[in-house]
C-alpha cells in the first residue's frame, strides 16, 4: 500500500508534469556548473600570470639564497623560470577550493531542499482527510451539474425541434456554398484564357507564296520593302469568350454618349474647311473622297507602287545609274536602225545604181 508522502509525490508530478525531486537536482546541479566554471577561470587566470612577480616566488627564491634560472620571450623581455613547480601547486589548489565549494553547497542545499519539500512542494496537513483529492484556487467557486440520470439525458420535443431546424439551415447554408463555388468555378475558367497566354499550335498549312522578284524594266516596277505596320500581335492570344469581350465595351457606350452629346454643340463653332461647306451635303462629300482616295492608294499598293512617301511620290522601284547607261545605249542602236531605214525607204534608187 502506498505511503501518504508517495500518494502526495504522484499528486504533485500529475499536476506540475515533473517530479518535486528533479526539480531540486536541476537547480543543484545548476549551482555545481556555475562553481566548477568559477574554478577553471581561476586557474586560467594563475596560470596566465607571471609565476616570480605576481605569485611570489621570486621572493620565496630570495629567502631560500637560490637564484631561479631565466629566459628570453619572443618579446624580448627576460623572465624568471621556476619549473613546473608553480603550475602544479596551482592545479592542487584550484582542486582543494573545488572540493571545499562543492562540500560547502552540497551541505547547505541538503537543508534548502528539506526545507523546500516539507514547506513549498507539499500539500499541506489538511490535504491527509481529502480522500485523495484536492480543489485548487481557480475552482474554489465553481459549479459543476451533478446530476448524470438517464432522465436529465433525456431528449425532448423541444431540444429535438431545435436540433432539427439548426441541421435544415446548415444545409440550406452547404447548397448555397456549393452554387457560389460552381459560379466563382466558372468565372475562372473564363479569366483563365484572358491571364495566361496559349502557345498557338503549329499550323499545317502551306508555305505562304513568296513575292515575285523584282524586275529591271520600268514598266513593272515592284516595291523594295513594305512598310504597312504587323498586327501579327492580334493573333499570338487565343480569343476569349464573347461574353466577356463585349462587356466592358457595352458599360463604356453610355459614357460616350455623354461626351458625345457635350461636344456636338461646339461642332458648329469650328471653322469651315476651304472649298468645303460645313454641311451635311459637304461632310458626305468628304467622306466619299475620303473613301475614293482610300481606294485608289490600296489599289496602288497591290499594283506595287509606292505611296508612302506623298502623293506621287516615286512610282516604282528606283533605278540604278548603270541601269540607265545601258537603256540609254538601248535607245541609241535603236534610233539608228530607225534612221537608216528611213533613209533607205526615201532613196532606193541611189541604192540600186551602187549595186550596180
Amino acid at each position: 500500500m502506498a505511503t501518504p508522502k508517495q500518494i502526495q509525490a504522484s499528486f504533485l508530478t500529475e499536476h506540475f508534469g515533473w517530479t518535486p525531486i528533479s526539480f531540486i537536482d536541476e537547480v543543484i546541479n545548476s549551482i555545481n556548473v556555475i562553481i566548477t566554471q568559477g574554478t577553471d577561470s581561476i586557474e586560467q587566470a594563475l596560470l596566465s600570470a607571471d609565476a616570480g612577480r605576481d605569485l611570489g616566488w621570486s621572493a620565496k627564491a630570495a629567502s631560500n639564497n637560490q637564484i631561479p634560472d631565466t629566459e628570453t620571450g619572443e618579446d624580448g623581455v627576460t623572465k624568471e623560470v621556476f619549473g613546473d613547480d608553480p603550475k602544479n601547486e596551482i592545479e592542487e589548489g584550484v582542486l582543494k577550493l573545488e572540493t571545499l565549494l562543492e562540500n560547502t553547497v552540497d551541505k547547505n542545499f541538503d537543508k534548502w531542499e528539506i526545507w523546500v519539500l516539507r514547506n513549498v512542494l507539499s500539500l499541506g496537513k489538511d490535504w491527509e482527510g481529502s480522500e485523495g483529492w484536492i480543489r485548487l484556487k481557480g475552482y474554489e467557486n465553481l459549479h459543476l451539474p451533478t446530476s448524470t440520470t438517464l432522465e436529465d439525458q433525456a431528449p425532448t420535443p423541444e431540444s429535438l425541434m431545435s436540433l432539427r431546424r439548426k441541421l435544415q439551415e446548415t444545409q440550406k447554408l452547404h447548397t448555397l456554398l456549393l452554387a457560389e463555388k460552381a459560379r466563382n468555378h466558372a468565372v475562372l475558367t473564363q479569366l483563365n484564357p484572358l491571364l495566361t497566354p496559349q502557345s498557338q499550335p503549329p499550323k499545317t498549312s502551306p508555305l505562304p507564296k513568296q513575292e515575285p522578284k523584282s524586275s529591271t524594266s520600268p514598266l513593272n516596277p515592284t516595291k523594295l520593302t513594305d512598310a504597312r505596320p504587323d498586327f501579327s500581335f492580334i493573333t499570338t492570344q487565343q480569343p476569349g469568350s464573347l461574353q466577356s469581350n463585349t462587356t466592358f465595351p457595352l458599360t463604356q457606350l453610355p459614357l460616350l454618349r455623354k461626351h458625345l452629346d457635350a461636344l456636338r454643340p461646339y461642332l458648329k463653332g469650328l471653322p469651315a474647311e476651304p472649298g468645303l461647306p460645313r454641311t451635311e451635303a459637304g461632310m458626305r462629300a468628304r467622306e466619299r473622297s475620303e473613301y475614293v482616295e482610300a481606294q485608289t492608294r490600296r489599289i496602288l499598293e497591290r499594283r506595287g507602287v509606292d505611296v508612302q512617301g506623298g502623293v506621287g511620290g516615286g512610282l516604282g522601284r528606283r533605278v540604278a545609274p548603270d541601269e540607265v547607261r545601258a537603256l540609254e545605249q538601248v535607245v541609241d542602236i535603236l534610233g539608228r536602225n530607225r534612221s537608216e531605214e528611213e533613209e533607205e525607204e526615201h532613196h532606193p534608187q541611189d541604192k540600186m545604181d551602187l549595186d550596180e
